[in-house]
């Protein structure tokens, strides 16, 4: 007889052997695995609720007074009836000590309480300004992951209305209105909502069905993103509450970017400069002298499938044949993206990795530490689809990258990125250290700022009226580019 999971509100038929993962999975429910089911990222963690299961092959008894949180990869069931459901909503996930670039100072502003919101495909963002400053900000975790670990996924997902309905809810039920209640007093007046994010994202914040970002010629066309807190679900707030996205540029190149933009200095009609946003879709814009190109990189979500640089092991280092780590943290925490990065680098300098980031020999690192094969593939594809879609870029402008005299790296895995080792890997243009500037989330900045002073919103209107995109899948050197670009580059 075959076994039976009850998992929140569907009852699942298990195959013989079958793991929890790929049963959910069979069944509709998206659980993440960007280890690729090897028990490693604890993206398919669930709370098992009762029943005998198998967790890594030993055996293992739940009762609803001991429910156990553990990786759906790992586990079998082993009793004719199990229960379980998906882990409930941490509040210690929210984190408050964001790095954001300082708004641009103006005369006059917009006098009241307002909210800007960066909805990341990965974290959420909000923040809550008076009297002309950012008062108070959070970031908590985009509880739609569990549909997918990049807006690829979840746009597929997507194709069905309830599934939309369903993406819809934990962005705006599950994520943002939380992170606003750990931010707001129940009696405070609101002004205004500003949110930003990247394309598809905007989409699932409106409303929008994002079903043309997943289509050839993948191009949404002209969209209303103004609204009212009613029709954006957010029902904390007066019905009639203006509620605004910043328009997307194009395609995948959103308004998380160009709310970034309106913080820094980028855009000067003398300058070469770039604006690189890296992330599961890494967005980037180049600025010659005025002229605007845009292109978008699907790097996915390698350097993020261990979650974000806080609460992991943020850089890593190999001297005197010794690893040390930053901070020195207990040996069952992950390395998040940048650590992987210096791992690359590092490990390749020691001679423990070949040109394609291959094992030579074993790192001495603690196992738990080290990156399988296909794990270190995953890498090395991120970073030459970033490192090509730059070569594009450069070529349809017709500069090499030494003509750059700024290069703006935005969002939180970029500031806390190791320049030097980013551009041994090739992940960032072979440039000085010096012609980098880290912005932080410039994103939740910028929808600030186009909150409070309207001048910022005259500011980015150049780039919005001259702007090239390019589409990699047209380009005709892209996938030459993009194998050249699959090795550690120095």
């Amino acid at each position: 007889m075959a076994e039976t999971l009850f998992f929140e509100d569907k009852i699942i038929r298990l195959f013989p052997g079958e793991t929890l993962l790929a049963a959910l999975r069979r069944s509709g429910i998206p659980l993440a695995a960007s280890c690729g089911g090897k028990n490693r990222c604890g993206a398919c963690r669930i709370r098992l609720l009762s029943g005998s299961f198998l967790h890594d092959g030993k055996p293992l008894e739940i009762s609803p007074e001991t429910p156990a949180d553990l990786n759906a990869c790992a586990l079998r069931q082993i009793s004719a009836v199990g229960k379980a459901a998906y882990l409930p909503r941490e509040d210690a996930l929210c984190r408050c000590d964001l790095e954001l670039p300082p708004l641009p100072s103006f005369p006059t502003y917009r006098r009241g309480t307002f909210i800007a919101l960066d909805l990341g495909s990965t974290n959420v963002a909000a923040a809550i300004i008076q009297n002309g400053k950012i008062c108070r900000c959070a970031e908590t975790p985009n509880r739609q992951s569990r549909f997918g670990s990049n807006v690829i996924d979840r746009i597929a997902f997507a194709a069905l209305p309830e599934n939309f309905k369903r993406l819809r809810e934990a962005l705006i039920r599950e994520t943002v209105l939380p992170l606003l209640d750990k931010l707001l007093t129940p009696d405070l007046p609101v002004e205004r909502i500003t949110a930003c994010g990247n394309t598809a994202m905007s989409c699932f914040f409106a409303g929008i069905d994002p079903a043309p970002l997943g289509q050839a010629p993948f191009e949404l066309g002209k969209v209303s993103f103004d609204l009212t807190a009613q029709a954006a679900g957010l029902d904390r707030f007066a019905p009639d509450l203006p509620v605004k996205c910043v328009p997307h540029l194009c395609s995948f190149i959103g308004g998380d970017v160009l709310a970034g933009i309106s913080v820094t200095d980028f855009g000067s009609p003398q300058n070469i400069e770039l604006y690189l946003d890296i992330g599961t879709n890494c967005e980037m814009i180049l600025n010659k002298k005025g002229t605007f190109y845009a292109l978008s990189a699907a790097a996915g979500p390698a350097f993020e499938r261990n979650g974000s640089v806080h609460g992991a092991i943020r850089h890593l280092d190999f001297r005197e044949n010794a690893w040390q780590l930053f901070p020195n943290a207990p040996s069952g925490t992950r390395l998040c993206g940048t650590a992987l990065n210096d791992l690359l680098c590092e490990a390749h300098k020691a001679g423990f990795l070949d040109n394609f980031g291959r094992w030579i020999k074993a790192p001495g690192l603690p196992e738990n530490l080290i990156p399988s094969e296909e794990e270190l593939s995953e890498l090395v594809t991120a970073k030459a689809a970033i490192s090509s879609g730059l070569r594009l870029l450069f070529r349809k402008a017709d500069i090499s990258a030494a003509e750059i005299s700024k290069v703006y790296l935005a969002g939180t895995f970029a500031f806390h990125l190791d320049i030097s080792r980013a551009v041994y890997t090739g992940l960032l243009p072979d440039l000085p250290e010096n012609r980098f500037l880290k912005t932080g989330n410039a994103a939740l900045a910028g929808a600030a700022a186009r909150t409070l002073f309207p001048e910022t919103v005259q500011k980015t209107e150049p780039l919005e009226n001259n702007i090239i995109h390019i589409n990699p899948a047209e380009e005709p050197d892209c996938m030459h580019f993009f194998a050249s670009a699959m090795k550690i580059t120095k």
